[in-house]
């Protein structure tokens, strides 16, 4: 639906680069815009196009072989994987489309460097969540559907021009043949999509539901999205038949530390700079809170720590079942790029003042990692104290924050340092007692106590409910 700059945007690319590949989180459509893209250049400079899936392949060994059987090259000779590729290519024409890369990206990256070397008239085009990081590789970040304007001035057919909006109607159509739009209800499913931030696998998983329920009742249900986004084509990759899978397929390609970041980032809902995210995400001594060693400023012991052992106490107080690494301070941005070319992460343009870059996570994304943070909290142990850093404040935004239209109640409270806590998610903030009854305080945290200085850290209690 729609994607037709996309299309001859990436013509152009693949046209002026030998290796192309697309990018972007599970379930945008990197798929489907490269069967588009391969079906429209067939019988032209780029040659024939073969199709190789590798969503099923889980050993990078087999790589050679796998890509041989999609292509039909026998063993002859005594030639045999590479060799066997490299000879029946040749100096042949050919496009070959690699589906499905990040879980295999090491041994993709090895084998088509190798093969471009090889054969000179040979030109990949890649879908991954991760980039192959191959010299030479053009790398082309495939976004979210367009939206609909949001405010009340705009008209039918204004909201009907988005993207997204077109591919739920034409999902519902499907679903229900009766369905049909009455009166206000292009504006409910416009606030859908943009409660989805036009993420097209999780607008086919919500119009799946215009059978069973009525739009409002879609839009109340994303409350809780990943259960109620499930139940999609029982034909196609058991990642995409429910928004959940498809997000824990990246999430189980994590090392140990990106998954830690990657959870406590979730509670920034509004966005946020590498500043915030090393205040939030960053293991250290901070007033109240202990280090890694399980001593707090005043170098008493952590009895939790002594309790259940080294290295499992955490400063925003949910500690994992089981050891986790330490994430320090000056780890936090190199986690925070990775976590970005990994897809789980996305760079907000034009929201980047005194040259910061800010990120944030897709809702259902950060709904996953809610959930994980969840997990990773011992069952029945409050929540401890969590550091906010006011320093280098810069205001949030974000497409898809869902900060208007009916969701507005729900959605979380922007924060003006670095990031928004979730304020909806069973625990609230509350201030801690400062030694200094004069204490400044942070201008966006919560409205009682006394006022902070810009360049203070406040230390805020979070409590059950």
């Amino acid at each position: 639906m729609g994607r037709e700059r996309e299309l001859s945007r990436l013509r152009t690319l693949l046209r002026s680069s030998r290796l192309l590949t697309l990018t972007g989180p599970g379930g945008v459509g990197k798929t489907r815009l490269a069967l588009e893209l391969a079906g429209s250049v067939r019988g032209s400079r780029a040659g024939r196009a073969q199709w190789v899936e590798l969503d099923s392949l889980h050993d990078g060994e087999l790589l050679p072989q796998a890509l041989a059987a999609a292509l039909g090259v026998r063993e002859r000779g005594g030639r045999a994987g590479i060799e066997a590729l490299v000879h029946a290519l040749g100096s042949r024409t050919t496009l070959i489309v690699l589906d499905n890369c990040e879980h295999l990206a090491e041994a993709c990256a090895q084998l088509t460097a190798t093969l471009l070397a090889r054969c000179p008239r040979l030109r990949i085009l890649a879908t991954s969540r991760e980039t192959l990081r191959v010299p030479g590789e053009v790398v082309f970040r495939v976004g979210e559907l367009s939206l609909s304007p949001a405010g009340e001035e705009h008209g039918t057919a204004a909201l009907l021009r988005s993207e997204a909006v077109r591919l739920f109607l034409a999902r519902a159509r499907t679903s229900d043949a009766a369905f049909a739009l009455g009166p206000g209800d292009a504006r409910t499913v416009a606030e859908i999509c943009r409660r989805l931030d036009g993420l097209p696998l999780a607008i086919e998983l919500a119009a799946g539901r215009a059978g069973s329920l009525s739009l409002p009742g879609i839009l109340r249900g994303l409350d809780d999205q990943l259960s109620l986004l499930t139940d999609g084509s029982r034909t196609g990759p058991g990642r995409h038949r429910e928004l959940a899978a498809a997000i824990d397929w990246s999430h189980r390609l994590l090392d140990p530390l990106e998954a830690v970041v990657f959870r406590r980032l979730s509670v920034l809902g509004g966005g946020f700079d590498t500043e915030g995210a090393a205040a939030v995400c960053a293991d250290g001594v901070a007033d109240g809170v202990e280090d890694d060693e399980g001593r707090d400023r005043d170098g008493g012991r952590n009895a939790y720590r002594d309790v259940h052992g080294a290295g499992i106490g955490r400063r925003d107080g949910v500690a994992p079942r089981g050891p986790h690494p330490t994430v320090r301070p000056e780890q936090v941005v190199r986690v925070v790029c990775a976590l970005e070319a990994k897809s789980l992460i996305v760079r907000v343009r034009g929201d980047e003042q005194r040259g910061a870059a800010r990120f944030r996570q897709l809702s259902a994304i950060r709904a996953y990692g809610m959930d994980r943070l969840a997990e990773a909290a011992p069952p029945g142990r409050p929540r401890r104290r969590r550091t906010w850093r006011t320093a280098g404040c810069a205001p949030s935004a974000g497409r898809g924050t869902a900060n208007s239209g009916p969701s507005a109640a729900r959605a979380p409270r922007p924060s003006r340092c670095g990031g928004t806590s979730r304020r909806n998610s069973g625990t609230r903030l509350r201030p801690r007692a400062s030694s200094s009854a004069a204490s400044p305080r942070c201008p966006t945290a919560p409205t009682s106590g006394p006022p902070v200085s810009p360049n203070t850290a406040t230390s805020y209690r979070r409590s059950p409910g």
